[in-house]
């Protein structure tokens, strides 16, 4: 509100107090009774006139309150997984291609063995296989479930009829050490890696060790050792070893002893399908 309004409000304020209106005398010069005043309605209608006006100026002079703006909280982007980095191909023969792009290396495992990659969709699908409604198989695939799919490249279950035995399920496994690297100078550094085996694993006999090369001239280092499982069961374990494009692979077949005849040679066949992947 400015002074002209102030000043004009107080005006009006002292003429409604001494009851002076325009055109009219403010007293009789005889004894006779003051005559009884009605209000002028022109000064009501001044007074509602300057307030109104006072009030909108002042609403204009004082800048709006501003409306309270919504800022939505950062929403968390979910970090990706690293990539395993491998790939599961179904061939025509039934057989399915496995491609290990971080090693550099690819195989073939043939019609009867179900091969699963940790926590990949095959995995997820396997566990609600017909097959998985076995308890032995079952164990076997969820005994992977918390193993590192950067490290534990592939894992393949033995499906082939009669080849549960002993309260056993034949299994293979690969893998994988991206810094790892073994020498193929001798027999004996074959037989150091043997030698560190038996001290890490517990029970576990050495029968054997082996250098050779497969029909892709691969060299690998082979060592072949025997356990006893929980049932009193023998167990028949093959390692084989080979330096890939990157790093050191391990490959694992484990079976019992009566299996070995039937399951050693078709191991030794899918090591043959081991090859380099040409960049």
């Amino acid at each position: 509100m400015n002074h002209k309004q102030i000043f004009l409000l107080t005006l009006i304020a002292l003429m409604a107090t001494s009851c002076v209106v325009p055109g009219l005398s403010s007293a009789s010069p005889t004894s006779q009774p003051a005559p009884t005043l009605t209000p002028d309605p022109r000064l009501s209608a001044m007074v509602a006139e300057l307030v109104s006006g006072a009030l909108t100026q002042t609403a204009l002079a004082v800048p709006p309150t501003p409306a309270p703006t919504f800022t939505p909280a950062p929403t968390s982007t979910p970090t990706a997984l690293p990539s395993v980095g491998s790939s599961l191909t179904a061939q025509d023969d039934k057989s399915v291609l496995f491609v290990d792009e971080r090693a550099g290396y690819k195989a073939v495992i043939p019609q009867g063995w179900l091969a699963v990659r940790v926590n990949e969709q095959e995995y997820l699908s396997a566990l609600k296989s017909p097959e998985a409604a076995d308890p032995l198989i079952q164990s076997a695939l969820l005994g992977i479930e918390k193993e590192d799919p950067l490290t534990f490249r592939l894992f393949a279950v033995d499906l082939r009829e009669g080849h549960i035995k002993d309260e056993t399920v034949t299994t293979l496994q690969f893998v994988w050490d991206e810094k790892g690297k073994m020498a193929f100078n001798s027999d004996e550094d074959i037989q150091a890696a043997a030698d560190n085996l038996t001290k890490t694993v517990a029970g576990l006999e050495v029968t054997a060790v082996d250098m050779l090369f497969t029909p892709a001239k691969m060299q690998f280092g082979v060592i072949e050792s025997e356990t006893q499982s929980l049932a009193a069961a023998t167990l028949r374990q093959k390692r084989v070893f080979f330096n890939a494009s990157n790093g050191l692979v391990t490959v694992t077949l484990t079976t019992v002893e009566d299996l070995t005849e039937t399951v050693i040679p078709a191991f030794d066949a899918i090591m043959d399908t081991i090859k380099p992947i040409q960049n």
